[in-house]
């Protein structure tokens, strides 16, 4: 149950610097867009690309060379099979040569060599070991105690063989594990590092066999920065002064570490007892490694998975030294590592927590709330309050904590009073006797400042408390449903409030529909008024956003459904235009929420709320409105189903005819469909020949159509036409004399001396005065004209039109 508005975004960790082999790497691993006709090419000429390409390893540019060391693992990647049989030998040679050559090549090679192993897998397994042979001679030597390097090692090199072991072990796995395995104190001494924290996370993914030495030798490095002292398992009894615990198997931890020397240690740490012999000129800095060192070591420590370990110690070492820092930095990640430890304890032991973990937990979550209360920096104290989730619950329920969190209530920070209030909201069904009071205090504050503050901020931050409250307190506001409605909706209907507002109060009232569900229904008819003004409101695209969510939670909370068409009949096409120009895919995926929530309408009912319709209109007026003779009126022609509705006293043997004709009708008085006109004619006579006189009411529907087309038509298909009228005035008879008026005026017209269709006109004269009998006689002084030009200027053949007219 929550609104479309969310919390801010957490503060993001500090920056990391990444070392430029990881950050090599990561750009040669990012996706390229590919271009087919690229690949084609690609495809056509790869041997003679390779051949290029491998002919130029043995120049001395060194752009050249950095270009071969990029692009010799994207040929192997683009076509394996062909790269292994035919140019990774001399590849491989020529990389393993660029790890022994210049320094500036070889943080390039080692990412290059990673790549390839990448790109060809499994095929790499005959150039592993003279990879390790350099890869270990980069790296510290396990009996020097200082940063002494091998005869091809180099300052800087370290995190560029990370990454090639990354690489190759997440390639071929267990094939490398007994070479891991004697690196690994070598990578521990060369110091902590972002490099060699993501090196040993992939490693221990990559060969599980190796996790658990990976874990304890990673935990004795982070000792080492964290605590300045080897680590101790829970339960080691302690040394006498002056011993070590490097021989100790069972710790896991290097003796290149363990050994915690001065010189060691100050790769990793800045050593405290040796600080007081350091220039002046040199303390910063070796205060900034500090705290980057420190940093780290909690963050891989809150990161890593360290799973089958306690690290209890770890969580009291942050709680005691490092939440109290004095760099921001180390306090900030300090609260994020402790707060992790403490989630994995909790659900490590979630059946039966020990009397340690509970205690533990219990006074560093105390710390944790008295730094989030108390700390100068907001960013912190907002760490706090957002580390403390549901895992924390049963503790954060206690009266102790519980008044620490009615502090953090009242901080300057609005995101840390919401966070706070959310906490505080939720804890209320743990510890209803003591949140419940305070609670309803200050649901009292806010409406009251929501009310009466005269600050567009301030009422905005109350409606955002509020909402809240509603969210994560339902048992509180349940009862103040209409207290706090009664402040709500008047916000919504003064016109000076700020946009902000509104949103916030909209969303506040979307989550209280869904929390007090049909107890809304007092207020659906003036809420839904509001929402739907706010729809057409173009101003703010926000503002619409939320008001179309809240109708949805109205709608689906009281069930109010279908109605709301009714009562506001531009409420569907205003939700059909959102989706037709709406560009935002969050308001188009809502207005289809709403569409669904609202029901599905009866078109012909739409039409009827529209007065588009006549609810009274009987099947007659229902047939002529299928005969349209504007654009514009065409736009609403009935449908099947709309005439099927509006005929429900009828029988079906009406309907059937009534849909058949209006069809006919529409393609007839369709210019585009000509070449069907002759055919629908002939189906008019056939359905006029079988109903009979049955087929009178359908006259109506027929004839203005059939006029029209008969004064627009060509001379051959206008006798053809004035054939069908006769027959259709045979079978109808004098129910045809409502037409007569227009039928003669359209004799008139066409009945010329030199016409072609004389004989038939004369035809179809015959069979108006056989229908008509003695009615036909009212209308001879229009024929007598015609008549007595034919007997005075007939020109055709032996007089036959003449004879007719007799």
């Amino acid at each position: 149950m929550s609104g479309p508005s969310s919390l801010p975004a957490t503060p993001s960790h500090p920056s990391t610097t990444s070392s430029s082999g990881s950050t090599a790497a990561i750009s040669s691993l990012s996706p390229i867009p590919e271009s087919s006709t690229c690949r084609t090419l690609m495809l056509e000429h790869f041997e003679d690309i390779c051949a290029d390409a491998m002919s130029q390893r043995g120049t001395r540019s060194a752009h050249i060379h950095h270009a071969l060391l990029t692009l010799l693992p994207r040929l192997a990647a683009f076509q394996k099979e062909k790269f292994v049989k035919l140019h990774l030998k001399p590849s491989m040679v020529f990389l393993l040569a660029c790890l022994r050559g210049r320094e500036k090549d070889r943080c390039a090679a080692f990412t290059s060599i990673g790549l390839m192993a990448v790109a060809v897998g499994r095929d790499i397994q005959p150039f592993i070991p003279k990879i390790m042979e350099v890869v270990k001679a980069s790296l510290p030597s396990k009996e020097g105690s200082g940063r002494k390097r091998g005869s091809s090692g180099g300052p800087g090199l370290e995190p560029p063989a990370f990454v090639c072991i990354t690489l190759l072990g997440a390639t071929v796995g267990d094939l490398i594990r007994v070479d891991v395995q004697e690196i690994l104190e070598p990578m521990l001494a060369a110091g902590l590092s972002p490099a060699l924290t993501v090196a040993l996370r992939e490693l221990a993914a990559g060969i599980p066999r190796l996790r658990r030495e990976i874990s304890e030798g990673l935990l004795g490095a982070l000792s080492q920065v964290l605590m300045q002292t080897s680590l101790r398992h829970p339960g080691t009894p302690s040394l006498p002064r002056g011993s070590t615990l490097s021989g100790s198997p069972s710790l896991g931890v290097p003796p290149a570490v363990s050994s915690a020397t001065p010189s060691v240690v100050g790769s990793i740490v800045h050593h405290p007892f040796s600080s007081s012999s350091s220039a002046s000129s040199s303390s910063s800095a070796s205060e900034v490694h500090d705290t980057a060192s420190i940093v780290l070591a909690l963050r891989t420590l809150g990161s890593f998975n360290f799973d089958g370990h306690s690290l209890l110690q770890f969580v009291r070492r942050c709680a005691d030294h490092f939440l109290t820092s004095e760099q921001q930095e180390v306090r900030l990640e300090a609260v994020r590592t402790c707060s992790c430890l403490l989630r994995l304890a909790l659900r490590n032991s979630a059946n039966r927590p020990s009397d340690t973990v509970t205690s533990t937990v219990a006074d560093v979550l105390g710390k944790l709330l008295v730094v989030g209360i108390t700390d100068t920096a907001d960013e912190v104290r907002f760490a706090v309050l957002e580390s403390l989730d549901e895992s924390f619950d049963s503790h954060l329920a206690q009266a102790e904590n519980l008044s620490a969190l009615f502090v953090a209530m009242n901080d300057e920070v609005f995101e840390i009073r919401e966070l706070a209030i959310c906490t505080v909201g939720r804890l209320s069904s743990l510890n209803p006797a003591y949140v419940m009071p305070s609670l309803r205090k200050t649901l009292i504050q806010l409406l009251t400042e929501l009310e009466h503050s005269g600050m567009s901020r301030n009422k905005e931050q109350s409606a955002r408390m509020l909402d809240h409250l509603v969210v994560n307190a339902p048992r509180l506001i349940r009862p103040y449903m209409e207290p706090i409605l009664k402040v709500l909706v008047p916000k919504l209907k003064d016109q000076d409030t700020n946009p902000a507002v509104v949103v916030s109060v909209l969303t506040a009232i979307g989550d209280l529909a869904e929390l007090s569900g049909s107890e809304m229904q007092p207020w659906v008819k003036e809420l839904l008024s509001i929402l739907l003004e706010m729809l057409g409101d173009a101003s703010s695209i926000e503002k619409r956003g939320v008001a179309l969510w809240a109708l949805g939670q109205l709608v689906g909370a009281t069930g109010r459904v279908v109605t709301p068409y009714t009562d506001y009949p531009s409420l569907l096409d205003t939700l059909i235009n959102f989706l037709k120009t709406e560009q935002q895919p969050l308001i188009r995926r809502e207005t289809i929420r709403v569409l669904g929530l609202l029901g599905a309408l009866d078109p012909y009912k739409h039409k009827m709320n529209l007065g588009q319709i006549d609810t009274q209109a009987d099947s007659n007026f229902l047939l002529s409105m299928t005969d349209l003779k504007s654009e514009a009126e065409a736009n609403h022609e009935l449908t099947t189903s709309e005439m099927l509705v509006n005929m429900s006293s009828s029988t079906l043997e009406e309907y059937y005819p009534a849909i058949a004709i209006a069809t006919l009708m529409r393609i007839i008085r369709d210019p585009t469909l000509a070449q069907h006109h002759t055919m629908v004619v002939q189906a008019v006579t056939f359905i006029f020949k079988s109903l009979g006189i049955k087929c009178v009411p359908y006259i109506s529907q027929v004839m203005p159509s059939f006029l029209n087309v008969v004064r627009t038509a060509d001379v051959n298909f206008r006798e053809f036409l004035f054939q069908q009228l006769a027959v259709l005035i045979a079978i109808v008879k004098q129910h045809i004399r409502n037409y007569l008026d227009d039928i003669f005026d359209l004799i008139k017209e066409l009945w010329t001396i030199n016409s072609p269709i004389q004989g038939t006109i004369i035809l179809l004269v015959e069979h108006i005065a056989v229908a008509l009998g003695a009615e036909f006689k009212i209308y001879l002084p229009q024929l007598m004209p015609q008549m007595l030009r034919v007997l005075t200027h007939d020109t055709s053949k032996d007089r036959t039109v003449t004879i007719k007219a007799k």
